[in-house]
């Protein structure tokens, strides 16, 4: 559930209106909400372990949108366009600057994203499911922290300041 902060619960279709098909992914499912605030569209891909989200906010003035869930979310965030401040089910936010990108972990998915304007905001999540990232950590040592965060069932962050995209991973995202 997505909730509008002075709008309400947002309204999701699967039918996009004109405005946004320009942005469609060929491909993707798609899911978009229309409102005083602007516009979000929703896009990803299903693998298997885990889930790829391409999310738009084609905004119209400030918002903050608040995203819960009764199930675990473990993510890997980088943000495309724009800078946007998050709090990801922990009471300190975390700005998230152009390219900055991290994963993190959620007991129970609670995230508030503040927009401080109007603009164009674009985000990849890749949602994961708790066994891929295990299989993973022997390649990646620096996952032990966050996995350990996941079997306490408590939120973390893989690093503690999020890191800057290069090119070439932004293009690897992009393709």
């Amino acid at each position: 559930m997505i909730v509008a902060e002075n709008f309400g619960e947002l309204k999701f279709s699967e039918v996009l209106p004109p405005s946004l098909r320009a942005f469609e992914i060929a491909g993707a499912s798609t899911r978009s909400a229309s409102g005083p605030y602007g516009h979000i569209l929703v896009q990803y891909f299903r693998a298997n372990g885990f889930t790829i989200f391409h999310k738009s906010y084609i905004l119209n003035r400030f918002a903050t949108f608040t995203c819960t869930e009764s199930y675990p979310c473990l993510q890997l965030r980088l943000q495309i366009s724009n800078s946007m401040r998050c709090q990801l089910g922990t009471p300190t936010s975390v700005v998230f600057h152009e390219r900055g990108y991290n994963i993190s972990y959620m007991p129970e998915l609670h995230k508030r994203l503040h927009f401080r304007k109007e603009g164009h905001y674009t985000v990849v999540e890749i949602h994961f499911n708790t066994e891929t990232l295990n299989d993973l950590q022997p390649l990646f040592p620096v996952l032990r922290g966050l996995m350990e965060n996941v079997h306490r069932g408590e939120p973390g962050l893989l690093i503690p300041v999020n890191q800057v995209a290069t090119p070439k991973m932004l293009s690897i995202m992009r393709d």
